[in-house]
Order: structure tokens, then C-alpha cells, then sequence
């Protein structure tokens, strides 16, 4: 291991927790083209950023690409522009797996060792949770400690109430109890939206910068990746290979879609209650392998619209801007998010959205979509039928302004804002 001197920067990423899905995207977008992003650092006497990813065997594979020594990159200080270099390189502990017992292991008894090696100025816990050892107070003097909530359900006591699964509910009450305390001892705080701020804030006394602490937060969203801005083609055309996870073939022809995971805040429940054999179909996109997905599969069934909602199973990544861009309709029922990730790419996908009025999506959306109250199905069946039968709503426009919309978010400018919070958080470099 390398100590860096004092004219480095020094952030470990713990990355232990990104195991697949939305956890890995997030730090796989932070690090893309990163020594092409220009970033300013507190004094001119920093020629160097060096960024550790802490990693297990099992996610060691994604992230080591993007691992390079001492490329050259652009430096900004005090209005003066210069040539610095940039090193990712990635510390692999085999033995953690996905344990999480080996994983608090480490992160209590060896990770501050590992810290301390790397002369690291800032731990970054992209997983919203800091070490058990740091929770107790003991923390370096000059170690900055950043965390990211990407997860509102923890909050959500109505919601965690109505889960059916105790294993579920249990681990919601965990991870509030983690999390909060969390947040509490981070010095800086990186929220996906200004509803997660202010809910999250209220519900646990978490302040801003003051006398009694020296926390910083700031709201950084999630970026769109480019595949959605782009035209993927007619979806009919690769019809056959767009759903590799029906159980039964889909027909082709017109649809209106809803993309998300299947539980009981996802509202799948409402929007088939409210839905008409006479309208499109209705292709329920996701991983529908949970209980609520079961009773979905069995409301389908009861309501005699076998013909009519189509449960798809997930769809590749790729193929999702062509699913989206060939929608009728795209539809976002959610009642529970920090950043509705699917909505921005139904937003960049042309075409008009019908969208849960529950916050944070008026806060993403604007005015760019129709509002509808996905719990009140007298609500949803109007809103449908003004789309459907009474053609209420100009559907050109609407897509078109959701386009313009989308352009806000980019990881360019995700990636640009995160970097530049938690460089801003080092206060004393240490010699």
C-alpha cells in the first residue's frame, strides 16, 4: 500500500455493499471518465487525487476497469487551471464475501488500519451507513466521514407496517437504527432530493452546518444515462426479444407501460383494479417474484384480465429506452422514492407519463407529466380514461416537455457535484 504525501487528496470509497443493481450503477457512474471531469480542490499545492475502492470478491470484477495509476487530469484552484494527476485503484478483501457479519468484521477491526495506510482524508459510504466503530465516536481527527441516503423506505413507518414479511420489516428497523445514527455522525450528508432532505432531517433532528456540529449536506440526484436521450428504434421490430422472462408470449401492438419492482408501495394493485379490456394493454414490467407480486399474478387472473396485463419479468437494461420510447403511455405509481430513477427515463423517452403525485416526483417531473393519486382507484380510472376514451391530453407535448426535462439530470453534472462536495469537505491536510 502507498502513502500518498501531503500535495495528495486521498478518498476511500467502501464499496463493500454494491452487490448488483442500483448500488453498483451509482458508483460505476461516479468513477466513469472521471480524470476527464474537472474538479477543484482547496489549495494549489494538491497535484494529486487518489481514490481507493474497497472491494469484495464478488463485485471485484465491475469496478477494477475502472482502476488506472497517476493519469493526467485537470485541476481548478483558486481560479487558476493546471495539470494534475489521478490514481483509482481498488483494495480487494476476498474473505468478506456478502457476509455482512465478515463485513462488520473488517470495518471495525481492520478498516481504520486501512485508512490510517492510505493517509486517506475522506471515507465515502455511498451505502448510507459508517462503521459501528465511528458510530461509537471514535473517529481520526482529521478523517471525513460522507454518506449518501439512497434509501427512504427505513423512514417510512406507515409503509414498513403494512409489509407483510417480518423479515422485510425487521430489516427496515435495522437499517433505520443504522442509518440514522449514520447520518447523525457523518460530517457531510448527500441527499438524492429535497423531499428526502426535509423528511429524513424532520424525522431524526438532523441539522445543517451550526454551532453544535460542522455537518454539510448537500442534494446531488441521480444522473440519466445517454441511452434513454437516444433513439432506440422501433420495439416491434426486436418484439420476440425484448421479454426473455414472460412466461407467456406478449402480442405486439399498442401498450402502456409501468416499469418497477413489485411491492405493496408500488401501487401495481390499484392500477390493474382501475384497468379497462377496451384500453391498451397494460405490460407490468419487473421482477415479479415477491408476495405482492404473487397476489398480482392472482388479481389478474380474478379480474379477467389475462388477455389485457401482462406480467413481463425484468428486461435488460439495454432494452429499456426501446420499451419506454414504444409506450403509449408510461406510467409511475410509486408512492415511496428518493429518486425516481425510472421516471427520469420515462421523462427522456418522448412519451407522455401519467405520475404519482407523491413526493419526491412533482419535485423531479414538474410540470412535465399528468398527476394522479395511485392509492385512490376512482382517481386512477379517470385519469385513464381521459387519456384513453375522452384524448384529454395533447400526448406530442406532453412527451416533448418531458424530453426538455430530463436534460436537468446527467451523471456528467452527478458526478461533477459529488466529487466536488466531499473534496470541499477536507479541512487539514494531514502531513
Amino acid at each position: 500500500m502507498n502513502v500518498y504525501n501531503q500535495h495528495s487528496i486521498t478518498i476511500l470509497i467502501n464499496a463493500f455493499s454494491a452487490l448488483q443493481g442500483g448500488g453498483q450503477t451509482y458508483i460505476f457512474n461516479l468513477l466513469e471518465n472521471l480524470e476527464n471531469t474537472q474538479i477543484e480542490i482547496p489549495s494549489t499545492e494538491i497535484h494529486h487525487i487518489s481514490i481507493v475502492i474497497l472491494l469484495c470478491k464478488e463485485n471485484a470484477d465491475v469496478f477494477q476497469k475502472f482502476c488506472f495509476v497517476n493519469r493526467k487530469c485537470q485541476l481548478t484552484s483558486q481560479e487558476k487551471t493546471y495539470e494534475g494527476t489521478m490514481t483509482i485503484q481498488s483494495l480487494v478483501i476476498p474473505w468478506v464475501g456478502t457476509s455482512l457479519l465478515k463485513r462488520l468484521w473488517f470495518e471495525n477491526f481492520f478498516l481504520p488500519r486501512t485508512l490510517s495506510e492510505f493517509n486517506a482524508d475522506v471515507l465515502f459510504s455511498p451505502g448510507g451507513i459508517i462503521p459501528l466503530r465511528y458510530i461509537m465516536g471514535v473517529t481520526p481527527k482529521n478523517l471525513q466521514l460522507v454518506t449518501v441516503s439512497q434509501n427512504m423506505l427505513p423512514f417510512q413507518d406507515e409503509l414498513i407496517a403494512q409489509t407483510e414479511d417480518w423479515k422485510l420489516r425487521l430489516k427496515f428497523r435495522l437499517l433505520y437504527f443504522a442509518q440514522s445514527l449514520s447520518f447523525k455522525l457523518s460530517h457531510g450528508m448527500i441527499f438524492l432530493s429535497q423531499f428526502a432532505q426535509k423528511t429524513i432531517s424532520e424525522k431524526i433532528s438532523l441539522q445543517k452546518n451550526s454551532e453544535q456540529n460542522d455537518r454539510s449536506m448537500a442534494i446531488i440526484p441521480h444522473g440519466l444515462s445517454s441511452l434513454f436521450w437516444n433513439d432506440a428504434g422501433v420495439a416491434e421490430k426486436s418484439w420476440g426479444s425484448l421479454f426473455p422472462n414472460a412466461k407467456i408470449p406478449i402480442p405486439s401492438g399498442p401498450y402502456a407501460l409501468y416499469v418497477s419492482s413489485f411491492f405493496d408501495y408500488k401501487h401495481q394493485k390499484e392500477l390493474v383494479l382501475a384497468w379497462k379490456q377496451s384500453y391498451p394493454k397494460l405490460l407490468l414490467v419487473g421482477d415479479h417474484h415477491t408476495r405482492y407480486g404473487v397476489k398480482i399474478r392472482q388479481l389478474i387472473e380474478a379480474q379477467n384480465l389475462t388477455r389485457s396485463v401482462y406480467l413481463t419479468g425484468s428486461v435488460p437494461y439495454a432494452e429499456l429506452p426501446k420499451v419506454m420510447q414504444g409506450a403509449v403511455l408510461n406510467i409511475f405509481s410509486s408512492t415511496c422514492e428518493n429518486c425516481p430513477n425510472i421516471l427520469l427515463e420515462y421523462l427522456a423517452s418522448r412519451r407522455p407519463v401519467l405520475c404519482s403525485h407523491y413526493g419526491p416526483m412533482p419535485e423531479f417531473a414538474n410540470d412535465a407529466v399528468v398527476y394522479f393519486d395511485p392509492t385512490n382507484i376512482l382517481d386512477i380510472e379517470k385519469k385513464l380514461q381521459d387519456f384513453f376514451l375522452h384524448k384529454k391530453y395533447d400526448l406530442k407535448s406532453l412527451g416533448e416537455k418531458g424530453f426538455i426535462h430530463s436534460k436537468n439530470y446527467s451523471w456528467e453534472k452527478t458526478r461533477t457535484s459529488t466529487w466536488q462536495f466531499m473534496i470541499k469537505m477536507i479541512k487539514t491536510k494531514r502531513t
